[in-house]
């Protein structure tokens, strides 16, 4: 049967090389027939070698690997010493990954055959695949000594080669390759991919093409190549690849993509062609999207950009770039909500993009936030520390902000990181002025014009200073450049106006104020400096309303995207509390906790509204929880010093403060509500210091201010407190239209210090208007100085009341506390109402006298014109008029002269007097006109006076007139109540006269009543009748009388009149003259002869 079973081993060889050729034909094999026959051989012959290796061969191209290595282990077995039975067994040992069985059959192969170039060159591989690359160069090396022309060996030695950093040795192989194989395509491949690392990129072209010239469709070539000319800048040559490449597949849509990419600077529209042609091939090519969006923009076509950007976003939601260029489009076309949430989405997404926080803090501060603005621009520089832009913007934001040193090293450094930079300068100029540094400012202004002589804006703030320091010729000249340079600056045309103006040339100011009109129309500014010549600094209002909605939003979005964010949940619960929908915020604050129990902030957040729902000691645990999990969480420190303070347990509460500030010294609260207690507790100076520091570091809090405002208001510093009031009244109308926002501060907080200020402004006008009222009744004698006290008394008691409900408070106030200050404050401002009730009931009542008085006044004088009282009559002229007279000629002479020379010596016969007489005219009553005082007459009163007192008493007219001036200011408010009460005065007088045969003789005061009635008769027919002299008389007697009884008549009671003082002094029997003068008089003494009274 041996000679039967070779048989069918032949056939099946044959029908095995048949099958090899229909493979390589790519034809149908007959497989299974030479299977049979090896079958059929091996039942003839189990020993049959041959047929056994044959079988395992076929098997093994059957993939019927485990009975192939059945068949080579069987082979082995025959022949021991058969090598090609372990090569062919370990080939399917590596298909089948049993790396290590291989090798261990490869090396019985050399074992048996040391010669056995495949073996080496098989075992090299597995060694390259075990990452045993000494042992893989050491079989290919001896692979290629056995066989220097082995093309495969040394492809695959280049390829270990490399992987060891051998760039130089991996190229030579490679060229040996195509030194063996000129038409080795990969070998080109992989020999340009090397000459790319080393930098060799032209070598590198010239492989990719010559695989071309070999493969003129191999589409990786010209792509490789496309990619390697546009490293070069070849950009032309690498469009033509990729038109050769969307040649061979039109179908492609990273051709077009790519090619698309490389014609975006150099034909937009052909560009945008072909980014949608590829966005239409790949619907998903995100990146496709994107740079269609960027071309859009750049055409003007937003709208279009906006779409493509959100296709990309739609494809990827964790696009970072797509938010940023959408957010720099909606920011342009004003749509600033809707840009914020898309750069907070691409910072939540990449948090380490500084040009991200850049452009937010720009949208920031063009929306009011400067706070967060300064925020984002301190993260982008920690970011880049060489991000020039952003220290320039944070110079400008903190020089808004008052923070005058801080901006002044943020222009610095960004002036170091490029000095050549003339917009910086520009800005530490105008920062340089504020500062009052003129001459570094100069410099700075002088720096940047010289970087860029067309800078418009040096020109034009430069021009500024200049007419701030009053040097309006060099504001002229560089407000000329501005309009020279640009001359449709209706800006410029305004500021020269004003220059114009400032130098009296009011045609050419007026021109140029209608000028820049006539560019402008709607400048308000423009307007007012044509009518004023005055400017004015428009404020802008930023509306943030729906901030807090669209946070929410944006929560609401990122909890869908990531439900297992524990800080997502704390975020949006401190929102919602902020809003007040508190069981809302304590679900999320449960779920933060849940999903993180070591999340500190939830536990402190959670604490906060566990105090807000009155349950302390729950607060206190979670404040307790967030301290121990954080130490240095300031939030959960404060929140428990605040419950400490409120429980009164003061120690305990400035001690949680004292850390805060340790960790935070800028955390203004923490100053304020530390302020709060030491109030409390008296500490006054110690209060001030904390609220000023809360207010410097966050001087836009109604809070702070109103806090403070409080505490000078219990001080009685009321005018502090008003200014205090008046900057939290204006901080809170920003933060109610929304130019700020406010920190921690809820809308209750809002509306509860709206409400606080508004009372406190309303008291305290109250309180004005009563005091002044109290005044004005005092001062017109409505009424006494008890009265008055007694008024003044309960207006301050009630204020005081007032002061002690201004009690200070922090952002975390309940809403009852709140309640019952409004209320305390509502019950004093009742109060004073009641008492401005009562007051204006008084009023009314003195008015309701006045009225009276003047009635009875109008009846009075009526009565005395009659014919049948002539003589009366003219008696109350002649005192009237001379006493009237006199007494306002003191008081105005006394004011003039004493006002500028208070240490003078006056004598009523000096220069000064005799000047001031020739201007001076009574205002008479309506009685008997305006009739004037001449100097002569004015003297004879004074020297008719000077006889009736002692002689020897000097500066008797200064002296005098220092009297009557100070007993006219406690009687008289103004020169109609003098003239009323000495018209009273004169008609009582008048009606007391008797029928007089009185002969006024050459006694020494008569003969100064003769004289005066001399003097007078120019002005008055009956001057020389005895009433008209018995007017002088008794006007005489009643000057004598102010002035001797001048103490005790200072010391009436304000309700005292006047006109009673008048009768007082002409009084039958009365001897007011005593003394020496009397005793020496030899002529008729001055009382005798006195007017008889019925």
């Amino acid at each position: 049967m041996p000679q039967l079973a070779s048989a069918y081993l032949y056939r099946g060889i044959i029908q095995q090389r048949i099958i090899i050729l229909a493979w390589f034909l790519n034809e149908q094999s007959q497989n299974f027939e030479a299977l049979q026959d090896f079958n059929k051989a091996i039942e003839l012959d189990s020993n049959l070698l041959q047929a056994y290796n044959s079988r395992a061969n076929l098997l093994s191209d059957l993939n019927r690997n485990e009975e192939a290595i059945k068949d080579y282990q069987k082979v082995i077995q025959i022949d021991p010493n058969y090598t090609s039975a372990y090569y062919n067994k370990s080939i399917v040992l590596r298909n089948l990954g049993k790396n290590l069985d291989a090798l261990k059959d490869l090396n019985k192969v050399i074992e048996l055959d040391s010669t056995n170039v495949n073996a080496y060159y098989l075992r090299g591989n597995i060694y390259s695949e075990l990452n045993k690359h000494v042992e893989c160069l050491k079989d290919y090396n001896k692979a290629i000594e056995l066989n220097p022309q082995y093309e495969n060996c040394y492809f695959n030695r280049a390829i270990t080669l490399n992987k060891l950093s051998k760039q130089e040795d991996a190229l030579k192989d490679y060229e040996k390759v195509l030194s063996i194989n000129p038409k080795n395509a990969n070998a080109y491949n992989n020999l340009a991919i090397i000459l790319n690392n080393l930098g060799r990129d032209q070598e590198a072209i010239n492989c990719y093409q010559k695989i071309i010239d070999l493969k003129p469709e191999e589409k990786e070539a010209y792509s490789n190549k496309a990619i390697l000319l546009k490293k070069l800048g070849r950009n032309d040559e690498a469009i033509d690849c990729y038109n050769k490449l969307i040649n061979l597949n039109p179908n492609d849509a990273n051709s077009y993509f790519c090619r698309g990419y490389l014609l975006m600077e150099k034909n937009k529209i052909q560009s945008l062609q072909d980014f949608t042609k590829a966005t239409e091939l790949d619907s998903q090519d995100k990146s496709a999207h994107y740079n269609k969006a960027i071309l859009l923009e750049e055409l003007g076509q937003q709208d279009n950009a906006l779409l493509s950007y959100q296709q990309a976003i739609n494809i990827d939601p964790e696009y970072s770039d797509a938010y940023f260029g959408q957010a720099i489009i909606l920011s342009k076309i004003g749509r600033k909500a809707q840009a914020l949430e898309s750069y907070n989405k691409m910072i939540k997404i990449t948090p380490n993009v500084a040009k991200a926080y850049y452009n937010r803090a720009i949208l920031f501060d063009d929306s009011g936030n400067k706070e967060q603005s300064l925020k984002d621009y301190n993260k982008a520089i920690e970011l880049d520390p060489t991000y020039q832009s952003a220290y320039y913007n944070r110079g400008s934001l903190l020089n808004e902000l008052g923070k005058k040193e801080d901006a002044l090293k943020s222009y610095n450094k960004a002036i170091e990181l490029n000095a050549n930079d003339a917009k910086v300068y520009q800005c530490r100029a105008g920062l340089m002025s504020d500062m009052g540094k003129i001459q570094e400012a100069l410099d700075d202004y002088q720096k940047a014009i010289n970087l860029d002589p067309q800078y418009t804006n040096a020109y034009y703030n430069r021009s500024l200073f200049y007419s701030k320091l009053k040097n309006y010729q060099e504001a002229l000249n560089d407000i000329n450049k501005v309009i020279q340079l640009d001359p449709k600056n209706a800006k410029a045309f305004n500021v020269r106006g004003s220059i114009y103006h400032d130098l009296e040339k009011d045609t050419e100011s007026m021109i140029d104020y209608s000028t820049s009109i006539l560019m402008d129309p709607n400048s308000s500014n423009t307007y007012n400096n044509r009518g004023k010549a005055t400017a004015i600094n428009l404020a802008n209002l930023f509306s943030d309303q729906g901030l807090d909605q669209e946070a929410l939003n944006d929560y609401n979005k990122s909890i869908e995207l990531d439900p297992q964010s524990s800080n997502t949940y704390c975020n949006r619960g401190i929102l919602l509390r902020k809003k007040e929908r508190n069981q809302e915020a304590f679900d999320d604050f449960n779920k933060a906790i849940e999903l993180n129990k070591n999340n500190a902030e939830a536990y402190n957040s959670r604490g906060i509204l566990f105090k807000d729902l009155n349950k302390i000691d729950e607060a206190f645990k979670d404040y307790n929880k967030a301290a121990e999990l954080n130490p240095n969480h300031i939030n959960s420190l404060y929140n428990r010093g605040i419950l400490y303070y409120d429980l009164g347990q003061k120690d305990k509460a400035l001690k949680d403060f004292k850390l805060v500030l340790e960790r935070n010294p800028a955390h203004s609260d923490t100053y304020n509500s530390r302020g709060n207690l030491y109030m409390n507790d008296g500490k006054i100076q110690e209060a001030i210091q904390d609220y000023k520091k809360a207010i410097e570091i966050a001087p836009l809090n109604p809070l702070y201010l109103t806090n403070l405002g409080s505490l000078y208001y219990q001080q009685k510093d009321y005018m502090q407190a008003k200014q205090y009031f008046s900057l939290a009244s204006g901080c809170l109308d920003q933060i109610i239209h929304s130019k700020f926002k406010s920190r921690n501060l809820t809308p209750g907080n809002i509306k509860f210090i709206q409400s606080k200020l508004k009372l406190i402004s309303e008291i305290d006008n109250q309180f004005q208007i009563a005091k002044k009222n109290i005044a004005q009744l005092a001062n017109t004698n409505s009424i006494d100085q008890k009265q008055e006290q007694a008024f003044l008394s309960e207006i301050n008691k009630i204020q005081e009341q007032a002061a002690n409900g201004l009690k200070p408070t922090n952002e975390q106030c309940s809403q009852q506390q709140q309640s019952q200050l409004l209320d305390y404050l509502f019950q004093v401002e009742q109060k004073l109402k009641a008492f401005q009730e009562k007051f204006v009931s008084l009023e009314n009542k003195v008015q309701k006298l006045e009225e009276q008085d003047s009635y009875q006044l109008q009846q009075e004088l009526e009565q005395i014109k009659k014919p049948e009282n002539f003589e009366q009559c003219l008696y109350y002229k002649s005192l009237f008029w001379r006493l009237y007279n006199y007494l306002q000629a003191m008081q105005l002479l006394s004011t003039k002269l004493f006002a500028i020379h208070k240490d003078a010596m006056v004598e009523s016969n000096s220069e000064k007097v005799a000047e001031f007489l020739k201007t001076f005219s009574s205002t008479g009553s309506f009685l008997m006109g305006s009739v004037p005082i001449i100097g002569t007459t004015f003297n004879a009163i004074n020297a008719a006076l000077d006889y009736m007192v002692e002689k020897q008493k000097e500066n008797k007219f200064q002296n005098r007139m220092q009297i009557l001036t100070k007993i006219q200011q406690k009687f008289f408010v103004g020169p109609s109540d003098q003239e009323k009460e000495i018209q009273f005065a004169a008609i009582f007088l008048a009606k007391k006269q008797i029928t007089n045969k009185e002969v006024f003789g050459q006694g020494e005061l008569n003969s100064y009543i003769n004289q005066l009635s001399k003097l007078e008769s120019d002005y008055e027919t009956n001057s020389e009748s005895v009433s008209w002299k018995q007017g002088i008389k008794d006007s005489l007697r009643i000057l004598r009388y102010l002035e001797y009884n001048s103490d005790a008549i200072l010391r009436y009671e304000n309700n005292k009149k006047f006109r009673i003082v008048i009768q007082d002094a002409i009084q039958p029997n009365k001897n007011e003259v005593t003394g020496q003068k009397a005793a020496n008089q030899t002529d008729a003494p001055p009382d005798s002869s006195c007017c008889q009274l019925i």
